[in-house]
């Protein structure tokens, strides 16, 4: 009897053991998923995070890069617009010829060379002399990578382009060329992020075609052509990240109306 009675009370104990291992082990079961949840949601959390920076950062990027190039497209226009207007105001002048102040560099501040290019800049003067908003197109005769190169001393003063005051309102700043035509830095101009070259070419008519002369200091009189146009291209370029990035705007000027 005492027997049967320790065997109903192993028996017990048994199950009682059993019972309790079953819960011990479906309570670390339960636990080790908690925490391999937890993982996973932490990790998804973190993947939509930077998902969302990477695409905030390329959107600031391309917002960046989308204003720089608005600006520069109109800088490169407005090139191209400086010289057309300096040829319609000479056909206005029966004084002048319709390209006086457009084409210089015949050798004499420039050395004529194929090593120089028939490029130009545009000094805006109204920024140093009162309510003239007229523009003078200098010869500088160098490279487009001399013009973007900062260490290159005469391509940085030439080429890079500055928040500059107008005279009669310097709470009014333009872009233009930060020295006047003494070579002074004007008062008031900080420096910007844009260059500008301007190109200027002879359109020749050899009596068979056009000819663009492109060397620098050639005339379509050297050849005995006669000169009814002129090639304009008006280059911009800034720096973004490390990079140059480059607009162009091309114009054909021809003598006639």
């Amino acid at each position: 009897m005492q027997d049967k009675n320790k065997n109903k009370l192993f028996k017990k104990l048994k199950i009682l053991i059993f019972n309790n291992g079953l819960f011990c082990r479906g309570f670390s079961k339960t636990r080790g998923q908690g925490i391999l949840e937890v993982v996973i949601a932490i990790s998804v959390v973190i993947v939509g995070l930077v998902s969302i920076m990477s695409l905030v950062i390329f959107n600031i990027k391309v917002q960046g890069y989308n204003h720089n190039m608005l600006i520069a497209s109109n800088l490169s226009r407005e090139g191209i617009e400086i010289i057309r207007n300096i040829r319609d105001s000479n056909w206005l002048d029966s004084e002048k010829e319709w390209d006086d102040s457009l084409f210089h560099g015949d050798g004499e501040s420039i050395p004529s060379t194929e090593d120089n290019e028939n490029s130009f800049i545009t000094f805006n003067r109204s920024s140093w002399e009162l309510d003239n908003f007229s523009y003078d197109v200098v010869p500088v005769g160098m490279f487009w990578e001399d013009c973007i190169d900062d260490n290159h001393s005469i391509g940085y003063a030439a080429c890079k382009l500055h928040f500059v005051p107008i005279l009669s309102d310097p709470d009014y700043k333009i872009y233009n060329y930060g020295y006047d035509s003494l070579g002074s830095l004007i008062i008031g101009s900080s420096v910007s992020n844009f260059y500008r070259l301007i190109y200027i070419n002879e359109i020749c008519d050899t009596g068979i075609e056009e000819k663009i002369l492109t060397n620098h200091g050639e005339r379509c009189k050297d050849f005995f052509y006669d000169k009814i146009g002129l090639q304009v291209i008006s280059k911009v370029g800034w720096k973004d990240t490390g990079s140059i990035r480059i607009v162009e705007a091309e114009e054909r000027l021809y003598n006639w109306k």
